[in-house]
């Protein structure tokens, strides 16, 4: 958990990317001459409530707070105006504008739900503030008001945070993404607040949100964002009942001394909205005869109701000025209770449904299935850390110990379409399938310590880190995980630094059980040990940092991730154990051009060394501008957008691949507009804007998030926005 701060740190679809680029660069352009420019290194001075889109310091990645540009590992962040402005309507919405993350679909049947591919390795869970990994459908539905920032930690970060043990793989390989909270500021006081309404081909929405924070006494300071949002999906038929969502997280900062403080953060959030579980795909499209916009239960109003609270806290203490200690702990859990209709799996679909109708059948698209369940996610601990700060001649250092607890716990109850058939009458779903209920439970637990130092000596920072881990399992069963990284950074010359970091995250493989092979069956069959052994991954990784001009900076590295004895079950052999390495490209620029531009872009490209498969988008990049006007007759004019990219990728089973020629995803390039003006203008106060946008100006049709090759989820089309947002 980070440190509690008592101040805050603050057409042709390529023709239109290329014009909308091309009139960006040259409005700052004409506005870098028209404007006085003066460099002061990392302050920035501007006086028209221009977007930051790079953050000062980040706190995930080493346990203290550190400048991204200083760190031996990479660390992309997305800010809270880069968070506003892209407006998700969620977390898992929001993660995919960040090139090199990527989900499996947005489906909570998905045993991985809420959790992401980062470097191409599955299986990253969000985790609070970087202390507590959350559970569930909570990785999936965050309202993203709740957050200050997002902090992704690239590469096994095991050594910082523990490796992750599933029953489905290992986890956690990639990358870490850390969601940090709003928290009172006592520096501030006061309310900002949006109105917003959106509209396009089958779907509207209505958005209110609030977030405000004031001083109540010396000692006390309070925060509150809201959220409220009702509306109608791209998905939902028109029989369906609106999508709701209303998520509030107070949070208090006591400080009765100036050496101590105490936070208390919480969440809740609920939302009501329609059930959906994706259409299958057939070269790139949806498979005839479903279209983009097919509702998969034929017109009946199937729901997803989710509900989710958080509780952390956390007392800090400055010893001296040297020596901070902290302690604390957290509680996440989730609760949905849901009931989808999707389509069966169409493993010989040959490009048309290959299910023959039977008599009855009232829906001629082809066989559903039902899936209904519900499903319980909690996870807690606690922890407590010593950071010193301390000097030995020119070297600077930052010696930090930490030991911690997490328990996981799920509980659920689902029923579903495997090995039932097609049910044509909606009233025999409950009858139908509630008699194969299913029942799961499981409780892992994890204690862990860990030892970190970092030195600085003039243009020269040095990491080394070490984590142990005792991983518990539900069978009783026991496993140890050894976690050590290294890497160091080298300003060699003035807005020039090199970087480079090795390593490993190691995690048992509990939840999987060994096979033996029987005679009798003429097949492995499993038996009730329970595997004990762990997984590793190793990441090599270098790269480079240039600051160019005014705070943007550059940033490009390759790496190199090898991952050992993958639990990925081979039915020739009977084992499960197998090597994989993926290599990769990435890059981001990101900070301020001028006074008056922001900028932001990032590009990803991963390697499958092994099987070849892109289970996801090979090549991904973003790129989010605003530019404001500042002086003369329109002073306070913002202009701006952005522009995603996704490369083709296979579609899979499970991550395996299914028929190469026939089932992909295809590339998509989506490009947003928006413009924001003074309230003023139109006789209003000079606190509020007016902001109008576009987004996915082209209406491209594509899949923004896939699970298996039948379950795709269509993106969102051309949608209208308009908006009022202010400060009282």
């Amino acid at each position: 958990m980070n440190p509690i701060p008592t101040e805050r740190l603050s057409m042709n679809r390529h023709s239109l990317a290329s014009l909308f680029l091309a009139a960006v660069s040259a409005a700052a352009a004409a506005a870098s001459a028209a404007d006085d420019v003066l460099d002061m290194g990392t302050v920035l001075v501007e006086g028209t409530g221009l977007s930051k889109y790079r953050a000062g310091t980040v706190s995930s990645a080493t346990g203290f707070e550190a400048a991204p540009e200083k760190l031996p590992v990479s660390v992309d962040v997305l800010t809270s105006d880069l968070i506003r402005e892209l407006d998700a309507a969620d977390i898992h919405d929001l993660l995919f504008y960040q090139p090199g993350v990527d989900g499996g679909g947005k489906s909570i049947v998905d045993r991985t739900a809420g959790q992401y591919t980062i470097r191409g390795r599955a299986g990253s869970s969000l985790f609070l503030d970087g202390a507590l990994e959350l559970p569930g459908a909570f990785g999936l539905y965050l309202d993203p008001n709740a957050l200050e920032r997002i902090e992704i930690v690239k590469g096994p970060v095991g050594a910082l945070q523990g490796g992750q043990g599933s029953s489905l793989g290992a986890y956690g390989t990639g990358g870490s993404i850390n969601v940090m909270q709003k928290t009172p500021d006592p520096a501030r006081d006061g309310t900002d607040a949006e109105v917003k309404v959106s509209g396009g081909e089958r779907t509207y929405r209505a958005r209110v949100t609030a977030d405000a924070n004031y001083a109540v006494t010396d000692a006390i300071t309070l925060r509150l964002p809201v959220s409220v949002e009702a509306g109608k999906p791209y998905y939902a038929s028109s029989r369906s009942d609106l999508a709701r969502t209303y998520m509030l997280a107070p949070s208090l900062l006591f400080s009765p001394a100036e050496r101590f403080r105490v936070l208390i953060a919480t969440t809740y959030q609920h939302s009501d909205v329609p059930g959906c579980q994706g259409l299958p795909t057939w070269h790139g499209k949806p498979l005839a005869p479903y279209t983009w916009h097919s509702y998969i239960p034929g017109g009946n109003d199937v729901r997803d109701e989710y509900d989710a609270y958080s509780i952390s806290g956390s007392a800090e203490f400055d010893a001296t000025e040297a020596l901070q200690f902290q302690a604390g702990g957290a509680l996440a859990s989730s609760h949905i209770d849901y009931d989808h209709i999707a389509c069966n799996t169409f493993y010989q679909q040959m490009g048309r449904n290959a299910f023959v109708p039977y008599p009855g059948l009232v829906n001629p698209m082809g066989p559903y299935v039902q899936n209904s369940g519900d499903a319980h996610a909690k996870n807690y601990g606690a922890f407590a850390r010593a950071l010193a700060t301390w000097e030995v001649g020119e070297i600077t250092n930052q010696t930090l110990f930490q030991g911690d607890f997490i328990r996981k716990e799920t509980r659920s109850w689902n029923s579903g379409g495997a090995g039932g058939g097609a049910i044509a009458d909606p009233s025999q779903w409950d009858r139908a399938w509630k008699s194969r209920v299913r029942k799961t439970s499981s409780t892992v637990d994890r204690w862990g310590a860990l030892a970190e130092h970092n030195a600085a000596w003039g243009p020269l920072d040095v990491l080394a880190g070490i984590r142990y881990d005792r991983h518990e399992s539900a069978a009783g069963h026991h496993a140890d995980g050894l976690s050590p990284r290294t890497g160091l950074s080298l300003e060699a010359l003035p807005g020039v630094v090199l970087f480079g970091n090795w390593a490993r995250t190691e995690a048992p493989n509990f939840g999987l059980y060994e096979y033996e092979y029987s005679p009798a069956a003429g097949a492995w069959v499993a038996t009730d040990k329970e595997l004990t052994s762990s997984w590793n991954a190793d990441q090599w990784e270098g790269g480079i940092r240039v600051n160019p001009i005014s705070t943007l900076w550059l940033s490009v590295s390759y790496y190199f991730i090898k991952q050992n004895d993958r639990p990925v079950w081979d039915e020739r052999t009977g084992w499960y154990e197998e090597d994989n390495e993926d290599d990769g490209i990435e890059a981001s620029l990101s900070g301020n051009v001028t006074t008056n531009w922001s900028f932001y872009l990032g590009y990803a490209w991963n390697h499958d060394r092994e099987s070849h498969v892109d289970t996801t988008p090979p090549h991904t990049a973003t790129m989010q501008t605003m530019y404001k006007v500042s002086g003369g007759a329109l002073d306070g004019l913002g202009l701006g957008g952005g522009v995603r990219y996704t490369d083709k990728y296979d579609a899979t089973m499970r991550g395996m691949l299914v028929d190469r020629k026939n089932l992909w995803y295809d590339d998509a390039l989506v490009v947003d507009l928006f413009a924001e003006a003074p309230f003023a203008w139109f006789g209003g106060s000079e606190d509020w804007t007016v902001r109008f946008g576009v987004k996915n100006v082209t209406d491209e049709k594509y899949f923004s998030s896939t699970r298996h090759y039948y379950q795709a989820y269509a993106a969102d089309p051309r949608t209208f926005e308009l908006s009022l947002r202010g400060s009282f």
